[in-house]
């Protein structure tokens, strides 16, 4: 079987590898640019790790862990140095209570020791687990769900940071199916009496945690790298700087056609596997699959941008276990977030500098549009000194401006129904043995767009054999 992955990101990697696995298929992976790894990209800044993109994968998540196991590389796996995060708050940085599970608490003295919002937002989100408050439970609104349980203002000023941030977007245009599933449970259980202490763990557990995150020593990339060249050691070819322009049915397979140096060549193959953003498949289907690519084209993005700022004899002093700082909306400030990559990953870092990594740009919010990395530099170094209390005198070094135009999917309420109609169009247009990957299916992250491509693959393998 010979099948054509459309796209050379974590999830076209991840299908290559997955279709690798079987002796008798003959894979051929075409990339547009000329790097591998879409939204991973690690540079180096003298000798050090400098990622541009994702800087760790969750674990809870296997497939990132399964492909590491698989390569070889999982004796490897690092974890950051530091782990606690602050939310800031009209001028103050507050620690995250460490009973919150993606902010959502579920003992009712854990609120009233929230301080990074209001005495009435803590009592209004006590008083919600108190008396057992639920939404509907038809709903598929993460946001709405929160709100009724705890109260706008709990929503906005903590959950939202934590879960809306993680594809820069909002609680309340998310799909809890998709961002949280977890989370209906404690958002729609029965009232709950305070219990004694606030030391237990949202998962019942006084033990210490496991890492959540992991990382290899050479970044992320090093998992792209091991993952291709795997998938070339067994066979497949990776065609790098060429543009798919078109698919087309021919007989029971596809005719693939792309552009490379000025000339379009041809691929005729039985199978194919689109891992590409969901706007660059809709414009692949719209010739064979209009239906398809008309509800692909609903899903939005976020543009965000990543700034990396080595701040020189900074006058800095949070503790060392601070892994971060989360910003809610209405702050006055186009920072959305800080990472404290120095405090993470020691390694990175020179010994006299305070590295960290600023996000900006979330869904609504294309500010940072407009802006050159020159003064995007100077106006986030300025909101991050700001924001972590550092003197005027913080004498700025190193910066690199990393954009993401359309990066990030927004998973509305009712996602997986709208995933589940696209498929539909397609069978429904006669289309047959062609897939779809990306991190726009089913979650956000690393792991999730890499299962999504294996996933694609096995699907693309059975329906062969029938």
């Amino acid at each position: 079987m010979k099948v054509v992955v459309v796209g050379g990101g974590i999830a076209g990697l991840g299908a290559a590898y997955e279709l690798s696995l079987n002796p008798t298929n003959e894979v051929v992976l075409i990339e547009s640019e000329g790097r591998l790894g879409g939204k991973i990209l690690t540079e180096t800044r003298d000798g050090k790790i400098l990622e541009g993109g994702a800087d760790a994968f969750l674990r809870r998540n296997p497939h990132g862990m399964k492909l590491a196991q698989e390569l070889g590389i999982s004796d490897q796996l690092t974890a950051p140095s530091a782990g606690s995060a602050l939310l800031y708050s009209n001028g103050v940085l507050h620690p995250m209570p460490r009973e919150l599970a993606m902010g959502i608490p579920t003992n009712p003295r854990v609120p009233l020791h929230t301080h990074s919002v209001g005495l009435g937002s803590r009592l209004r989100a006590s008083a919600g687990i108190l008396l057992g408050l639920k939404g509907d439970q038809e709903t598929d609104s993460l946001g709405l769900l929160c709100q009724r349980r705890l109260g706008r203002g709990f929503t906005e000023g903590v959950v939202d940071p934590l879960i809306g941030g993680i594809n820069a977007g909002s609680v309340y245009g998310s799909s809890i199916s998709i961002m949280a599933p977890q989370l209906l449970e404690p958002l729609t259980a029965r009232p709950k009496l305070p219990s004694r202490g606030r030391g237990q763990r949202m998962d019942g557990s006084n033990s210490k945690p496991s890492p959540i995150f992991a990382s290899l020593p050479g970044g992320l990339a090093q998992l792209v790298t091991a993952t291709a060249e795997r998938a070339q050691t067994n066979g497949s070819e990776i065609v790098m700087g060429a543009k798919v322009s078109a698919i087309e049915p021919k007989g029971d397979g596809w005719l693939v056609h792309f552009e490379r140096a000025g000339k379009t060549e041809l691929i005729e193959a039985d199978g194919v596997v689109l891992a590409t953003p969901s706007y660059h498949a809709a414009d692949l289907l719209r010739p064979i699959a209009k239906g398809a690519a008309l509800k692909l084209s609903q899903i939005r993005y976020s543009s965000v941008a990543i700034c990396s700022l080595a701040l020189k004899d900074a006058d800095y002093h949070l503790d060392h276990k601070i892994s971060g700082v989360l910003i809610p909306k209405g702050q006055g400030f186009l920072t959305t977030a800080i990472s404290i990559s120095s405090s993470k990953w020691p390694s990175w870092a020179s010994p006299d500098e305070l590295l960290i990594r600023v996000s900006v740009g979330r869904f609504g919010d294309y500010r940072h549009l407009g802006i050159d990395d020159s003064d995007l530099v100077d106006l986030v170094g300025n909101e991050a000194s700001s924001i972590l209390g550092l003197k005027d005198s913080t004498e700025l070094g190193h910066t690199k401006v990393f954009r993401w135009h359309n990066a990030l999917a927004q998973f509305r309420p009712h996602h997986k129904e709208l995933i589940e109609a696209v498929l539909l169009e397609i069978s429904n247009a006669g289309l047959q043995n062609i897939t779809l990957a990306g991190s726009y299916l089913s979650g956000s992250g690393v792991p999730s767009s890499l299962g999504s491509g294996r996933k694609a693959a096995a699907e693309i393998q059975l329906a062969n054999k029938k």
